[in-house]
């Protein structure tokens, strides 16, 4: 109710991804495209992290296509194990004249399929077949092939820095971060990044719990790097936010800037110390990024807001601080934008992947023109599904989906293909219906403080434990 322009506009980015689908004959299957410049202008989809973000919210309200979104993203992998930045034409695969190494690209991957084995429990996934690039290459391939491959490659070829951070390649969640470098050869060599080191501790957890049925000793091998990351994230904040990345040369960059993109992961994956609280850090990205726009919080200060990631800035914020996830999530808003910038004529139905929260104008380079074709970007309308679907306190896990609201006026109704929420107050409704045949569990948590006081399932009473603050049930 304090956000009624939300139902249609959720509905309305539902359909903006769904209307977008097209087939790729090549990779014999749909696929949401990126959209905009890119695809309108270039002719290209790129960067195959795209794949990965769309995929999230597809889990929800298409699994189908979430999976047919996946086996494009493996189908871009090359035998080798690393993946293409972008693809276009009948199987051609581009990296764009300099991202021939980006270093995050397995790292989204991992993060979609494990979003999607987890809460769909369709782990029989693992033993179909899915070819690499080309498909000839290893056409006997299966899905888990792809997915130990997505490992090695991070763990092997990517590898980490003398910092102990995981490489940053030619690129990590940003495409252009290693132009900045002073002498980009050495970043791209040495170079490390902390958004690739904090998304790694996030993800690759529930990755170790799928994988160690199979893979014992490659789910130990998991949280060992795991465990690794997170003592070298301990040295890589000032006190007050986290830095952006290494060089090569062994100085710090934004260590005295706040840049957003090495600050959501640690909101999401828990990755401080005495150092560092999350109420600290929260409250920086706050005062410094969020609370001066008004359209969402910007990467750097007075900059652009980019919806692939505010999303997980929303979801961050939720883990603790509900309130601020909700004033964020919801001037996130086509609504939003169109009260800030009447004068921006797109912003209000579809977008591009960047805009100014000066302005309300798309970016633009001499490469990429995005004010020519600022609109039918899938991160514009991908993304708040996602972030609806994190505040409302949907989370999949190796083992199904974990339910904790997180709609501050505890009133909402949310109704995707695979889980139905209904709140009112202390009172929650929901279905959950996993499509696969591995056994899901369903757990519901309690708001902090508060208990548990009765469950049913499928119209039978469960026993409630006195003080319980979560309650499980087994499909």
């Amino acid at each position: 109710q304090s956000a009624p322009e939300l139902s249609r506009e959720l509905a309305w980015h539902a359909y903006q991804v769904e209307a977008s689908v097209g087939r790729r004959d090549y990779w014999q299957g749909p696929v949401v495209p990126q959209g905009s410049a890119y695809l309108y202008l270039h002719g290209a989809d790129g960067a195959a992290r795209d794949l990965g973000l769309f995929t999230l919210p597809l889990v929800y309200t298409d699994p189908p296509l979430a999976r047919a979104e996946l086996r494009l993203f493996m189908g871009i992998q090359f035998a080798d194990e690393r993946f293409s930045y972008a693809f276009q034409g009948h199987g051609m695969l581009d990296d764009a004249g300099i991202h021939s190494a980006p270093s995050d690209l397995p790292l989204f991957f991992l993060w979609a399929l494990g979003e999607y084995l987890g809460a769909t429990g369709d782990l029989a996934f693992f033993d179909e077949k899915a070819p690499y690039w080309p498909r000839t290459a290893r056409p006997g391939a299966t899905v888990w092939d792809h997915t130990a491959g997505a490992l090695k490659h991070l763990f092997q070829a990517v590898g980490t820095g003398e910092h102990g951070l995981i490489r940053i390649g030619t690129g990590d969640w940003s495409d252009g971060i290693v132009m900045e470098a002073p002498d980009r050869e050495l970043a791209i060599a040495k170079g490390e990044s902390v958004p690739n080191t904090q998304m790694a501790v996030a993800v690759l957890p529930r990755i170790a719990d799928l994988v160690e049925p199979r893979a014992p000793e490659l789910a130990q091998e998991i949280r060992a790097r795991v465990t690794a990351y997170r003592a070298a994230l301990e040295q890589a904040h000032n006190g007050e936010f986290f830095y952006r990345c290494y060089f090569g040369d062994g100085t710090p960059r934004y260590d005295q800037t706040i840049n957003l993109e090495s600050q959501i992961w640690a909101l999401i994956g828990d990755t401080f110390d005495a150092g560092l609280s999350r109420a600290k850090l929260t409250q920086n990205v706050a005062e410094k990024l969020d609370d001066p726009s008004p359209i969402g919080a910007t990467l750097t200060p007075g900059g652009q807001v980019w919806p692939a990631i505010s999303a997980p800035l929303t979801w961050g914020y939720s883990r603790s601080d509900p309130a601020r996830a909700w004033k964020h999530f919801t001037r996130n808003t086509m609504a939003a934008h169109a009260q800030a910038f009447p004068e921006s004529w797109y912003g209000i139905w579809s977008g591009p992947d960047g805009v100014s929260s000066q302005s309300g104008w798309a970016w633009k380079s001499q490469v990429t023109p995005m004010t020519d074709f600022p609109v039918q970007n899938a991160n514009y309308h991908a993304m708040p599904l996602f972030a609806a679907l994190k505040i409302a306190g949907v989370e999949a896990s190796a083992a199904g989906v974990v339910i904790s609201p997180r709609v501050p006026s505890r009133s909402f109704t949310l109704a995707t293909a695979l889980v139905e929420l209904s709140q009112r107050g202390a009172s929650l409704r929901g279905r959950y219906r996993p499509g696969g045949t591995s056994p899901r569990q369903l757990v519901v948590q309690a708001p902090k403080g508060e208990q548990v006081k009765s469950a049913r399932v499928n119209g039978k009473d469960l026993s409630v434990p006195a003080g319980a603050q979560s309650i499980t049930a087994t499909t």
